[in-house]
């Protein structure tokens, strides 16, 4: 088959990508690669370094993004024209896959001789737009509870087609073979990355480790990425907030694109917690999956999103978000955690053979299967 996957004109593609669709949609392109099919990713990249990346049948190709601004309909404009740009020099291919606001409506109004399959790759919560979704071949969505929404919102044609495909991690680095690094010198740490955003819930993570240190001294809390509002952070007022709550315990990092780098850092933490309260944003979760990846206990927030890899207990443990108090019920579940090693390995142990099974090979097999069963009908 020849795919061809466009991406977003926001966030870079790797090696400098910080953004897990990115990341994502490369890495099952390579395994597309690998298993002899003609590959081609097209998306933001530095005007620093080569544009370009060939090998054999992968293809990566750099173009110039934009920058996104607060700005929501400026943002739908520079998409567009971002679409038209890569759509216009685009090489006739068997399936398009898409995951941009444009991506299912300008291909199949203006280029739609370019393809044999549209599809879409449903990487944030389905809303009202998704009736304009109707010429799609398919639609594919990281977890259950995102394929049920989206199937209730597509016009009939494209719900009949809508699948479950997780998302995937790069298990030959989030492995429990990784060497930690730690990120403090004395006590325990509790980790995360991702955005620093209101809607990951952070300001509950800061206040509950605050009131941990009265049990827990030496307590930290590292945050690795970007509260750049450019980048999808909440800026430096949301940032001087949670220091507000946890006073001196954050210890903040710059975001990482080096994957080994990224686990060597999480695999030095004793917790990783993902208080995402995003109820209409979280699609799937690869940030704590690659904490169990490498061999870190995980708490996530009670989404229905985390369902598909968190089974309480056992992989993982979950605390409910929606109560009044949200940071009391976090720091019951923490406190039980950083009091015993015994249940952190176990559930550590358990969350590590759990996110195995969503690595890159795998899950780019079901993603070809799918293709495969679109084109032949």
């Amino acid at each position: 088959m020849k795919i061809t996957v466009i991406s977003n004109p926001f966030l870079s593609l790797p090696p400098d990508a910080i953004g897990a669709v990115e990341i994502l949609w490369y890495d099952i392109a390579r395994e597309f690669a690998k298993r002899g099919h003609d590959v081609t990713v097209i998306g933001k990249g530095s005007l620093k370094r080569e544009l370009d990346e060939n090998t054999g049948s992968f293809s990566c190709k750099r173009v110039k993004g934009y920058t996104a601004s607060k700005n929501l309909f400026w943002n739908l404009v520079l998409t567009a024209v971002f679409d038209f740009r890569v759509l216009w020099r685009m090489q006739k291919c068997d399936v398009l896959v898409v995951n941009n606001f444009w991506g299912p409506i300008i291909p199949a109004l203006f280029f739609f001789w370019k393809y044999k399959k549209l599809v879409y790759n449903a990487q944030r919560i389905p809303k009202k737009f998704f009736k304009f979704y109707g010429l799609l071949d398919g639609i594919c969505c990281p977890s259950l509870a995102v394929t049920e929404l989206a199937k209730d919102m597509l016009p009939r044609r494209v719900a009949n087609k809508a699948i479950t495909i997780p998302n995937p991690i790069d298990v030959r680095n989030f492995n429990t073979e990784v060497s930690p690094r730690r990120s403090a010198k004395d006590g325990l740490v509790i980790g995360y990355h991702g955005r620093v955003h209101p809607e990951k819930g952070l300001h509950i993570l800061a206040e509950a480790v605050k009131r941990l240190t009265a049990d827990f001294l030496g307590l930290r809390l590292l945050i690795i990425g970007t509260y750049d509002i450019a980048k999808g952070g909440g800026g430096d007022e949301y940032k001087a907030e949670l220091e507000r709550l946890a006073g001196n315990l954050i210890d903040w990092h710059p975001p990482v694109s080096d994957r080994a780098e990224l686990a060597s850092i999480l695999a030095g933490c004793d917790l990783y917690c993902y208080p995402s309260v995003a109820e209409r944003g979280e699609t799937f979760g690869v940030s704590p999956l690659e904490a169990m990846g490498v061999g870190v206990p995980v708490v996530v927030s009670a989404l229905s999103c985390f369902k598909d890899f968190v089974e309480d207990g056992k992989t993982g443990v979950v605390f409910n978000h929606r109560v009044e108090d949200p940071s009391s019920e976090l720091v019951s579940k923490l406190k039980g955690l950083l009091s015993s090693k015994e249940i952190r390995e176990n559930i550590a142990e358990s969350g590590a053979k759990c996110a195995a099974q969503f690595s890159n090979e795998r899950i780019a097999q079901q993603y070809l299967e799918w293709f495969d069963k679109l084109i032949t009908g």
